[in-house]
């Protein structure tokens, strides 16, 4: 009975220590997890961002107008302001060296007849500098050319999904009818990716779903708008190696004084965004790697504290072990190489966790995240440091005993 008791103490203390030991390394399960989500989200966060400024474009510079309230038309009828015009943007030519291209674009509200029921593309009437400054391609056809603006050609050039909307009447050659005038199809714009995360502040045209015409030939759908010099917006490319900041601080002068000072128009700097987009990552990255931290922290005082308690539990197999030969650097490897596995197990089961939690919050918030093998590397041979670090003290501790005392050990 007292062998049966003995075995039960036993097996009831191998379970106790393996519990203490699944509890001590929660907290390099959780550092893992956070470090592996925070870095993935940091990753699809920074992906966004580099597809945002490739369809606004790196070097480009966006001026757009504004819609006004009753009491800004009528300050602005006040200083002779009406909003962005075809003026701003021969000033922009003349007095900005750094500009290489240049286009203003109208938004044409008027609809689509052809298309299927539901769909409704953007129409936008600009000049053939546009394709340049957006690096559009064109996958079939040509694009809009100077002589159709000069002749006022009622011809078009549509997305992807204007295409598909249209089905057989998509065609190049064929035409599509929009109000009650029919534009000539002569190209046809190649697919384009695009960032489509909830919650975006500046947001990228669509190509797809774009038609574009020449500029002018919005006025055969808006008899009323002959002799109107209004844009909806200017797109300014910046050559390449100028100071786009500097450019578009010069541009916005240069508005702000025909304008008078009367804010009609904002402007968007693509370079300046990502930036920004930057500089919050590095803060968000900053706080999580905080909690990142303070978890593996945690962690370590765990490992350090049952791995102190399995020194004092196997101190007499210590003291047989020195009997039959190892020395002491024999015994700091032991401990410290279960220190290092104790947390490497615990890195592999938060990477686990960081990947699963990971693929959670793209799915629940919609934000795109990002696995990268660079943060997994980096994740384990944290969890492996930070094993060593806290194994360090029980490893030299029970290297550091007495034989005969540990052999005398009850």
């Amino acid at each position: 009975m007292k062998i049966l008791g003995l075995a039960k103490d036993g097996v009831f203390s191998l379970r106790q220590h393996r519990f203490r030991t699944f509890l001590s390394t929660l907290g390099i399960v959780f550092g893992v997890t956070a470090i592996i989500a925070m870095v993935s989200i940091g990753e699809g966060s920074k992906r966004e961002a580099l597809v945002l400024i490739e369809q606004l474009g790196k070097n480009n510079v966006i001026l757009r107008s504004l819609d006004l309230t009753e009491t800004q038309e009528t300050s602005g009828k006040h200083v002779q302001s009406g909003g962005l015009t075809a003026n701003d943007l021969e000033r922009i030519r003349a007095r900005v060296a750094d500009v290489e291209n240049i286009a203003p674009i109208l938004n044409v509200r008027a609809a689509l007849v052809n298309a299927r029921m539901g769909f409704n593309p953007e129409i936008i009437s600009t000049t053939d500098a546009y394709r340049n400054i957006m690096g559009l391609s064109v996958s079939e056809g040509r694009f809009i050319c100077p002589e159709d603006i000069d002749k006022s050609n009622l011809c078009c050039c549509i997305g992807w999904d204007v295409l598909e909307s249209l089905g057989s009447a998509g065609h190049i050659g064929q035409s599509i009818r929009i109000e009650n005038t029919m534009f000539k199809i002569v190209g046809i714009l190649g697919k384009r990716d695009r960032s489509t995360r909830k919650g975006q502040t500046i947001a990228a045209r669509n190509i797809n779903r774009l038609i574009i015409i020449p500029l002018g030939t919005e006025k055969a759908l808006r008899p009323s708008s002959s002799g109107s010099t209004d844009v909806s917006e200017i797109i300014a490319q910046v050559k390449a190696g100028s100071d786009v900041l500097l450019t578009a601080r010069l541009m916005k002068r240069i508005v702000d004084e025909s304008h008078r000072g009367m804010e009609d128009f904002h402007m968007i700097v693509p370079q300046e965004l990502l930036n920004q987009a930057r500089r919050t990552q590095m803060m968000y990255n900053a706080v999580l790697g905080c909690i990142a931290a303070i978890s593996l922290l945690v962690g370590g005082i765990g490992i350090m504290n049952i791995m102190l308690a399995t020194v004092s539990e196997r101190t007499r197999e210590i003291g047989i072990r020195r009997a039959v030969g190892a020395n002491q650097i024999h015994i700091f490897l032991q401990f410290l190489f279960e220190a290092g596995a104790l947390t490497l197990l615990g890195g592999v089961i938060g990477i686990c966790g960081g990947i699963i939690a990971s693929a959670q919050i793209a799915k629940l918030i919609g934000w795109e995240t990002i696995v990268s093998g660079w943060s997994v590397t980096l994740s384990l041979v944290t969890s492996v440091l930070v094993g060593v670090c806290s194994g360090m003290y029980p490893a030299v501790r029970a290297a550091k005993m007495d034989p005969v005392a540990a052999l005398r050990f009850e």
